[in-house]
């Protein structure tokens, strides 16, 4: 199975979303999926993920998907589920996909280093819900949990061993922390179990 992952920041989101996003298709069967996170087109920030032109782009570029996944941050907006929604009616409408393939797009509540923060034994003093409710964890949380664990100056500042390391535990932690991505496991598994994807 062909997994391409759109993200707003392929430089430090691909570290986190390769990991995670294997561990979660490992969760639904898929252990061997062929997971990327593509350099072209370069898009940067949310409003390029989400203009319809450059996600029809992608689909084009890359006829070999099974999965398209957009990745994005909810960043403390109510709104970016509707948002989500409207991409996905979007590509269904104008029939981009081919029989079989899928295109889903998940917010991460409220940053993508949540998840990859939830795979981790984090300080006494940190509460995970005060964690999840911060409109900009990474600033708050990622980057001082990256120092004190001596692992900053790491590739993607730290976010290629974190994620890695978070992904172990996608199973017994991160799934059940960020419900969000146990409900994007539902969603792919239903589509797996309707198309028979291999």
């Amino acid at each position: 199975m062909n997994v391409l992952i759109v993200a707003e920041d392929h430089r430090n989101d691909q570290y986190i979303l390769r990991p995670i996003v294997r561990a979660l298709l490992s969760q639904v069967g898929k252990p061997h999926a062929n997971v990327k996170v593509p350099t072209r087109p370069r898009l940067r920030g949310l409003p390029q993920v989400l203009n319809r032109d450059n996600i029809r782009n992608v689909i084009l570029l890359y006829p070999e998907t099974d999965l398209f996944l957009v990745c994005v941050d909810r960043d403390g907006r109510a709104e970016r589920r509707a948002e989500l929604d409207a991409l996905e009616e979007y590509v269904a409408a104008e029939g981009l996909l081919r029989p079989g393939q899928a295109l889903f797009a998940q917010e991460a509540h409220q940053e993508l280093e949540v998840w990859l923060l939830a795979g981790h034994n984090l300080p006494k003093d940190w509460s995970w819900r005060a964690l999840r409710a911060e409109p900009h964890p990474k600033e708050a949380y990622f980057e001082p949990f990256a120092v004190r664990t001596a692992v900053a100056n790491g590739v993607g500042g730290g976010r290629k061993i974190l994620a890695e390391d978070a992904a172990q535990q996608y199973a017994p932690r991160v799934r059940r922390l960020c419900p969000e991505l146990a409900k994007l496991e539902a969603r792919i598994l239903s589509w797996i179990k309707a198309t028979s994807v291999t």
